[in-house]
């Protein structure tokens, strides 16, 4: 979820950069579920890639989810060792989900009025359709692929970084081998070497260190091979 601010407090720290404000935290459709002496507690560990091995609405699996929590017919289908226990605490956690929702809601909004929602990935799957300080929940079509499309169509980059010295070796020389080190990074992490393209060049002078030194950062990115 995002709005859009002219001061956006990064880890206490305000700038005037017009850019998303973001508001994280461990809500996932793997996040596994515990059952503390202060109350339900979600993650921040996740089930990741093996929730097909790991969540209770698969065979096989022993460890309570988020998962099992939106879908509870599977478990009680292929687990009966669910019993009324698992159930309340299945209430207990659904509550708690949308305890944490709601808060980060409220993180975001610039006023008390209530505000639409947009839920999509695959996370939003196991969220209710209704929420306190919301006027509408909009579920788009494939909504619970999204984040999926998005991975599949970013692009791979590579960043070389490093120290140099315009007095060992002139200067479009030393731009022209980080570049090549910056595109091999970027082939070296998946991406097409004809498709690469320099997209951030950065030139710091190091007015402390001496010897007309400068802080290179280079940024290539492709499409993934």
């Amino acid at each position: 979820m995002s709005s859009y601010n002219t001061a956006f407090p990064a880890k206490g720290v305000r700038t005037n950069f017009r850019i998303p404000d973001v508001v994280s935290f461990g809500l996932g459709g793997g996040s596994i579920v515990r059952e503390t002496a202060d109350g339900v507690m979600i993650g921040p560990d996740n089930a990741g890639y093996k929730i097909t091995e790991k969540a209770l609405a698969f065979v096989g699996g022993d460890t309570l989810t988020t998962t099992d929590i939106g879908d509870a017919s599977k478990v009680r289908m292929y687990n009966p060792r669910i019993s009324r226990k698992n159930y309340e605490l299945a209430k207990k956690t659904m509550a708690r989900i949308v305890e944490m929702v709601e808060d980060s809601i409220d993180a975001i909004k610039i006023s008390n009025d209530n505000v639409p929602v947009i839920l999509i990935g695959g996370g939003s799957v196991i969220l209710p359709n209704k929420f306190n300080g919301v006027n509408t929940i909009c579920k788009p079509k494939k909504f619970s692929v999204a984040n999926a499309i998005g991975f599949a169509i970013f692009k791979i980059s590579g960043t070389y970084e490093q120290l140099v010295s315009y007095d060992k070796a002139p200067r479009d020389k030393v731009l022209e081998i980080a570049k090549k080190q910056a595109i091999k990074l970027a082939v070296q992490s998946g991406a097409v070497r004809e498709q690469i393209e320099t997209i951030d060049v950065e030139k710091t002078p190091l007015q402390y260190h001496g010897s007309n030194t400068y802080r290179i950062k280079i940024k290539a990115v492709g499409e993934l091979a």
